[in-house]
């Protein structure tokens, strides 16, 4: 389907003509009307009679430029919801003053759907870089009906700023690989940020494809900020990345493959054939759901599904001005382990205290828990208190349970939402009813203060899949991150080619990611071996219990341990703390006592829980401590078992680990062997520093990669997680490899190459630009 060209409102030339511009953003402009008379004589009971409960939203409707009751009728049916997303994107600005929808575009608007609408928001509303949109209502009317594949392309180039002819160009050209194009304008803005100001898309006479890309440059005295920018171009054909001219030589496509395809398979990945089963086996029990309706659901249910979402809830809840986090409720020690330990996000800075309070539906249901709030809303204490409802977090799929579990949790959800649909709540507020009630509802009673945290990322397949999988870089990404590091530390071309190949290998044979899923997966084999322990013992599962140290920080094994609970339906008595082992005699006889962590390395940690390597003599006989890593070494494993026989609990105690997830030890001398005892300069040592233990994994769970880690390892496994904080050996030159594998993957040089050749004095004026730009459409 090709698009229609862009209609121009005629009169931009005189209304531009009040904009001032100086510099690149600041425009001034002046109002095209007043506020017209006839606003004020319409009564407030005229309003109600046709749009009730929606008064002051009309209001605002009708201050806007030939808005009236007539123009409005085509919203009489639409929910409060819908209503105000609508008013929010009419009344909406450009630089010339004109509103984003006119009052004869309005019906046409809220005929496509509320979903659609938040979908295609960024092609509504985006702008050229001197402030005036992008694409006329028509023409938004026009792409809004493109088939989905072509919308989401649309949509994602949008995003990245990639001009309107660009996006056109690039949709009907047969020759371009869409999927490739956007990781490249993914790139650029991450790269850049604000400064990106636009991407335009060239092919050449031989068929090569590029992105010219305009990039703000720092302000000059002596240039306006309009004209001070470089242009870049960006090769879009395969053979540019990464380190173009180099990579022809290092020869390690096959690694990075394999390395690819390990990472993949262990990951869990949630694909487009999942998505589409699950809508389809949904669709068989719920009959009277539509499609639509079946994609709000999952998309509101798996909003926390991954980690993510982690910065992002932190990003709201600095936004709402929280603090720090209170120390109530059952998220409480994982967010702070987050927050203050890995450093997932930030919380706000202000010197007025705000305390933040995570609430659950389980904390809802804890019945001391709810009468020491009740107790309690007096106190003042609390006045400085938010309580926040994370939405779905407890009804869906969230960072500690089983994705496998959504088919359930949808189908619930989906029924409790059509049985109190009615004409007053479209479906999407009868599914937040559903969510958030009882928790806003319950606490609003009490008197506190509640805010509700949803992640308004628009509903389409591909938005879904995105929110589940885990953080997946690009292939040519992890292919310029091994060349940049061998291209770091080598001094001539020889050694460079050789480093790729040593360091390729080292990640194809060491890597190890886990995402949350994975992580369900194994914890789900364990638990077969762990019945397999208790029925060889002649022991009861009914006696089973999860151990974990009285600590004044969370551990990160506290998060496996609420994955291990949540999964296998652990009672809440049955997770116990306690300061020393010997406490487990407390207990009842031939009970079984679980001792979970995410990686053991050297094991010390481990035998530290409840000081096991002093006092396990101290332990009953008749109970059972079960060791259960869900990645092992060796050398760890060796330990742990050392211990257990030299406290002779040999008959009592094990360890129960998964073979495929045993690491072997490092080599004794080095991590890539003589070579680089040989070749390596000595100021580079750290390139083959093993890491704690002299362990040289390269290992990341989602929230964290472990202090066993070889130095080598931090710009790969950085890849995959949600921040760099929570990596704990990072070498003095991470950040500029990390920096350089970018440039190099989006590029093919260094970025002070890059600075040096691309630098453009002799640009386009603003005006030559603005007509270059009404005649191209």
């Amino acid at each position: 389907m090709k698009i229609q060209n862009n209609p121009i409102n005629k009169n931009v030339y005189q209304n531009l003509s009040k904009i001032d511009f100086q510099g690149r953003n600041q425009f001034f402009f002046d109002p095209f009307f007043d506020e017209f008379s006839s606003f004020y004589n319409i009564s407030d009971k005229d309003i109600l009679k046709l749009f009730p409960g929606k008064l002051n939203l009309v209001r605002d409707f009708l201050k806007l430029e030939d808005y009236n009751l007539d123009v409005l009728r085509c919203l009489t049916e639409k929910g409060k919801t819908e209503v105000k997303y609508l008013l929010d994107i009419a009344s909406k600005k450009d630089a010339a003053g004109y509103i984003r929808i006119p009052a004869e575009n309005l019906s046409d608007f809220a005929s496509i759907s509320h979903e659609k609408l938040k979908f295609i928001e960024p092609i509504i509303l985006s702008k050229r870089d001197i402030g005036i949109w992008n694409y006329s209502p028509e023409y938004i009317l026009n792409i809004a009906k493109l088939d989905d594949k072509r919308l989401d392309t649309f949509v994602e180039l949008a995003k990245c700023n990639v001009i309107p002819n660009s996006t056109k160009g690039i949709l009907e050209n047969t020759n371009v690989n869409w999927d490739r194009t956007i990781e490249k304008a993914k790139s650029l803005k991450k790269l850049y940020g604000k400064d990106l100001r636009e991407i335009e898309f060239y092919s050449n006479s031989r068929g090569d494809n590029f992105f010219l890309v305009d990039v703000q440059l720092p302000h000059r005295e002596n240039k306006s900020d309009w004209q001070n920018f470089k242009r870049i171009t960006v090769r879009l054909d395969n053979n540019v990345t990464p380190i173009s001219k180099k990579k022809l030589d290092t020869n390690i496509s096959s690694y990075v493959d394999n390395i690819y395809n390990r990472v993949c398979n262990k990951l869990q990945l949630f694909t487009k054939d999942d998505l589409n089963l699950l809508i389809k086996n949904i669709s068989d029990i719920c009959t009277d759901a539509n499609e639509e309706e079946i994609l709000l659901a999952v998309k509101k249910l798996t909003q926390f599904s991954s980690y993510k979402s982690i910065p992002l809830v932190g990003q709201k809840l600095k936004e709402s001005g929280v603090t720090e986090f209170a120390n109530l409720g059952e998220f409480y020690k994982y967010f702070e382990y987050f927050h203050k330990y890995k450093k997932l996000f930030t919380l706000s800075d202000s010197l007025d205290k705000k305390f933040g309070i995570i609430f659950s539906k389980n904390d809802l249901k804890n019945v001391e828990l709810m009468k020491r709030l009740k107790d309690s809303k007096n106190n003042p204490s609390f006045k400085d208190v938010v309580f926040i409802n994370l939405e779905g977090f407890t009804d869906g799929v969230n960072i500690f349970n089983d994705n496998k579990e959504l088919l359930e949790k949808t189908v619930k959800i989906l029924k409790e939402a059509k049985s109190i649909k009615n004409k007053n709540l479209t479906f999407e507020e009868c599914i937040s009813t559903v969510l958030n009630g009882s928790i806003e509802n319950s606490l609003k009673k009490l008197g506190f203060n509640v805010i509700t945290i949803k992640l308004d990322a628009p509903v389409s397949k591909n938005n879904i899949i995105e929110q589940i999988n885990p953080i997946m870089p690009t292939k040519d990404l992890i292919h310029s991150t091994i060349e940049t590091i061998a291209d770091k530390y080598s001094p001539d071309r020889y050694t460079y080619n050789k480093y790729s190949k040593l360091i390729a290998k080292y990640y194809e044979e060491n890597v190890n990611i886990f995402s949350k899923q994975s992580i369900i997966e194994d914890l789900k084999k364990i638990n077969c071996k762990i019945n397999e322990y208790i029925v060889s013992n002649n022991l009861s599962r009914d006696k089973l219990y999860v151990i974990e140290n009285v600590l004044d920080c969370p551990k990160s094994y506290n998060i496996i341990n609420k994955m291990y609970g949540n999964l296998f339906n652990l009672p809440e008595n049955h997770l116990i703390q306690l300061k020393n082992i010997s406490e487990i005699n407390k207990l009842p006889e031939n009970s079984i006592f679980l001792i979970l962590d995410d990686v053991v390395g050297t094991g010390k940690s481990f035998i530290e829980i409840g000081n096991y390597y002093k006092d396990a003599k101290c332990v009953s006989k008749n109970q059972h401590i079960l060791f259960v890593p869900i990645m092992a070494t060796n050398k760890g494993v060796k330990n742990i078992r050392e211990h257990i026989n030299s406290s002779s609990r040999e008959n009592s105690d094990s360890i129960i680990y998964l073979k495929e997830n045993l690491i072997n030890d490092a080599s004794n001398m080095n991590i890539f062997g003589n070579f680089f005892i040989r070749m390596l300069p000595s100021k580079f040592y750290q390139i083959s520093d093993k890491g704690f233990g002299k362990q040289a994994t390269c290992i990341a769970f989602p929230y964290m990669s472990p202090d066993n880690n070889s130095y080598v390892s931090a710009n790969l496994v950085n890849l995959f997680l949600p921040s760099k904080e929570c990596i704990k050996s990072i070498p003095d030159t991470f950040k500029e490899i990390e920096e350089n594998s970018i440039y190099y993957s989006v590029f093919g040089q260094k970025k002070d190459n890059l600075q040096l050749n691309s630098f453009n004095d002799q640009v386009a004026s603003w005006f030559e630009k603005l007509k270059d730009f009404l005649f191209k459409n």
